[in-house]
């Protein structure tokens, strides 16, 4: 795995770098996770999150690590909790409406 990562760092730099320094990359970046394990992370499955409070906590922290203000996401936070708290409005997880 790390051979691979290393490749494709040294794939993405090959246009900028000398052979020399591609090598020299290859070295440093060998050194430096000699003692790191590293294991391939699969993509947030989407599908698992089926509660509505769970979605809208992702939600909430993804407009969170975009930058929006508090006061937005204080907005936010209650413009959805609103109808997802009423359980004549959705009766039914939101990913199956």
């Amino acid at each position: 795995m790390k051979d691979k990562l290393i490749t494709e760092i040294q794939a993405s730099m090959s246009s900028m770098l000398s052979q020399k320094q591609m090598e020299e990359l290859r070295k440093v970046l060998t050194h430096t996770l000699q003692n790191v394990e590293i294991s391939e992370r699969k993509a947030l499955d989407i599908q698992k999150i089926v509660d509505n409070e769970e979605l809208l906590n992702v939600f909430i922290t993804a407009k969170r690590i975009e930058g929006c203000s508090e006061k937005s996401l204080k907005y936010y936070d209650s413009t959805l909790r609103n109808p997802l708290g009423r359980r004549d409005y959705y009766h039914k997880p939101v990913r199956q409406n």
